[in-house]
């Protein structure tokens, strides 16, 4: 078993990752796509709150107050998209060792586990 890592800045991190430093081999990789899925979740559906309620409430008249929660799925979304391009981008043109020889056969293109 591995040590558990002290919480971050987060200060919840351990409750996410707790399965993957407890578990089994078999279902760390389970615990932690869902860690992250649950995670990007909450931050991205936070953040298109608080933007919603920005650009409706607390900012002044303008043309933001006409779809709020429009301008906020795109202030949540753009980074986010960003983000997730610059990742693929990076595994696309400077793949690692494991993820060459994964993709060297057809069926590890297809039914391959990328660690990306």
């Amino acid at each position: 078993r591995r040590e558990l890592p002290t919480p971050g800045w987060l200060g919840f991190e351990w409750l996410l990752l707790h399965g993957f430093y407890t578990s089994t081999d078999a279902t760390r990789l389970t615990h932690m796509y869902l860690s992250v899925l649950f995670g990007t979740g909450l931050a991205c559906a936070t953040a298109q709150a608080f933007f919603t309620l920005l650009f409706a409430r607390l900012l002044p008249d303008g043309i933001w107050r006409r779809e709020p929660g429009f301008l906020a799925h795109q202030a949540v979304g753009l980074p986010l998209m960003l983000i997730v391009a610059g990742v693929g981008t990076v595994a696309w043109f400077f793949p690692d060792e494991a993820s060459q020889k994964l993709a060297a056969t057809p069926e590890g293109r297809v039914h391959g586990d990328f660690p990306t």
